[in-house]
């Protein structure tokens, strides 16, 4: 704590100087040991992001996260991350203006505390400037070009100050998805990394030896590539940092793209890495930001791409970072009870981090297909016959040893199913035999989930399938009125789930049959085509209740027509699991 309070002293004292000036540096009595950033980014792999918590604005709650505490941290890391990215927004804790820009000093603590959770573990952290970039857009007139530069340099040298004395575990990104277009923007970005590097070598310390992650504008590849974003003289170990969220329409849940894994699509991911390791052969690489988010995005496919991204960064000597904004891991909350992220994801994460093959469950990749099937869950329909399940995998070289289920009852455990009685594979498929069908959906038994089969592998990934007896969702009502006076609000509908509580996508077609929205879908697949973007609907698993927003009824209003909305869900069988809604006009 002396230490911290000494660096603050000297920050108050310094921040009045100009960028250029010369200052009295930083000294640390503890020792540091220089690593280069190769070995940084293989240490810190796989990482994870606290997200939606110091980077929220105006305050680290203010985005319905809890703050962030030492347990936060120790479920991370016993979920296998090695590193944490830490994105932290100053923007409102500036507690005076030009020509200080003298941050809250008990801001500074906070970072300091959430830091300490972090490397007294013995993890590897990124203290990251995030949402700054919105003051410091270039389209931004609020500040001059030199007032930003200024004032960014006097952020990053107190943040620097404060952190100066870090171990080499600590390193230091400088600004997260810078905004600007083209030369120009490329242009200032490169004086904010300037002001960024003369902010910590000012700040001195053990800085001048830190390694740095730092991207280029949007954190985009292609920007990577055409406008390579630091000074040359740059002294300290840097790595290059790029985020990766495509395709945008699957990983967003945009016009019904709940599927991914064709050979086009791994062609396509591949690519784009193999791309940037090609422009960069001798400098380490790291994807700051990835993932699937949206909990509508088909299970199997959901899997299939962090596998084969995180596989394939592996192949290129990329290290990747999972962004997870649902507090996934927040206070001692079971996290694989919250929406965006679920155990086998990270299972399959950290195994294909190591570049470790996953057997995984086959699904859906046709654009065409008329409906999507998964073999990430044993569905039985209410009026299916019972008989065996045959469900496609990938084993990709890997041998099913075990498989256990856990009933949905309470007080239930794990309990090893017999080969041969219960299960087998056979070719491609693993096959659930009659007999263990029909003990878990007997005659007449409730819809809903009724357990989880456990898959154990001779190596990569363990597999959690969810079992459910499912018919379609019901919504508490079907039919709404807009008018010119409700038009400004979201639409919230009470739903009783049948089956898996996901709506796959939401379908919106006018009474003259156009799209309400983005009528060119017509020209896409079956299941695509007048499908909303995730965005346009939400769900409250809390409440049990789906949305409709606000915009949407704005066009259902401004088009003056009876439009249907059908909610589809999971497994996608159009004709079957869906549940129609009608608005009129007054």
């Amino acid at each position: 704590m002396r230490t911290h309070l000494c660096a603050l002293a000297v920050s108050r004292v310094l921040v009045v100087l100009a960028p250029s000036a010369a200052v009295a540096q930083l000294q640390c009595s503890n020792t540091f040991e220089p690593i280069t950033a190769q070995e940084w980014n293989d240490g810190a792999n796989p990482g994870w992001n606290i997200g939606n918590t110091l980077d929220a604005t105006p305050d680290e709650t203010s985005w319905g996260q809890p703050r962030v505490v030492n347990s936060t941290i120790t479920n991370v890391k016993s979920a296998g991350f090695r590193g944490i990215r830490i994105p932290i927004t100053h923007q409102d804790h500036f507690i005076s203006g030009a020509p200080d820009y003298i941050l809250d000093p008990a801001w500074l603590d906070r970072i300091v505390e959430v830091l300490s959770y972090v490397t007294s573990q013995g993890l590897y952290a990124l203290v990251n400037s995030h949402h700054d970039s919105w003051w410091l857009d270039p389209s931004n007139t609020a500040l001059t070009a030199d007032e930003k530069e200024e004032k960014y340099y006097r952020m990053w040298y107190q943040v620097a100050s404060r952190l100066a004395c870090q171990s080499s575990k600590v390193a230091f990104e400088p600004l997260n998805e810078p905004s600007g277009q083209g030369e120009d923007g490329a242009g200032f970005l490169l004086r904010l990394h300037g002001a960024f590097y003369r902010a910590i070598a000012d700040a001195g310390g053990h800085n001048s030896k830190r390694v740095l992650v730092v991207g280029p504008l949007g954190n985009s590849w292609p920007n990577m590539v055409q406008y390579p974003g630091y000074p040359p003289d740059v002294e300290n170990p840097v790595i290059l940092s790029y985020h990766f969220y495509g395709p945008w329409d699957f990983t967003a849940t945009a016009w019904g793209r709940t599927w991914w894994g064709n050979d086009d699509d791994k062609a396509n991911m591949e690519s784009e890495i193999a791309q940037v390791r090609g422009n960069f052969t001798e400098t380490p690489l790291h994807i700051g930001e990835m993932g699937v988010g949206p909990p509508s995005t088909e299970t199997a496919a959901r899997w299939k791409w962090h596998d084969f991204l995180c596989r394939t960064a592996h192949k290129y000597n990329t290290s990747s970072f999972l962004w997870d904004a649902g507090g996934s891991f927040a206070d001692d909350t079971p996290w694989w009870t919250w929406r965006d992220l679920d155990p086998t994801t990270i299972r399959i994460i950290n195994t294909a981090s190591q570049g470790i093959p996953n057997a995984l469950p086959d699904s859906t990749t046709d654009n065409q297909a008329s409906e999507a099937w998964t073999s990430a869950y044993l569905f039985h329909h209410q009026n299916e016959t019972l008989g065996d399940k045959r469900l496609p995998f990938l084993w990709n070289g890997n041998t099913l040893l075990n498989v256990e289920v856990t009933r949905a009852c309470n007080g239930s455990q794990p309990v090893t199913l017999v080969e041969g009685r219960d299960w087998e594979v056979d070719g491609n498929d693993l096959v659930v035999k009659e007999a263990f069908v029909s003990s878990v959906f007997p005659r007449g038994s409730n819809l809903g989930k009724k357990g989880s089969l456990l898959l154990q592998f001779d190596q990569g990934a363990d597999l959690t399938l969810e079992i459910f007896h499912w018919a379609a969702s019901e919504l508490g009502f079907d039919s709404f009125e807009v008018t010119q006076e409700n038009k400004g609000q979201d639409l919230w509908i009470p739903i009783k789930w049948n089956g898996l509580n996901r709506v796959a996508t939401v379908e919106a077609y006018k009474s003259d049959g156009v799209p309400l929205r983005d009528d060119w879908t017509i020209w896409m697949g079956p299941l695509q085509r007048g499908r909303l973007v995730n965005g346009n609907y939400e769900v409250d698993l809390t409440e049990n209740r789906v949305a409709i927003r606000a915009e949407i009824l704005q066009s259902v209003f401004d088009a003056g027509l009876t439009t249907n909305f059908r909610f589809e869900f999971h497994p996608r069988q159009p004709d079957v699991n869906f549940a129609n809604f009608t608005i009129t006009v007054a």
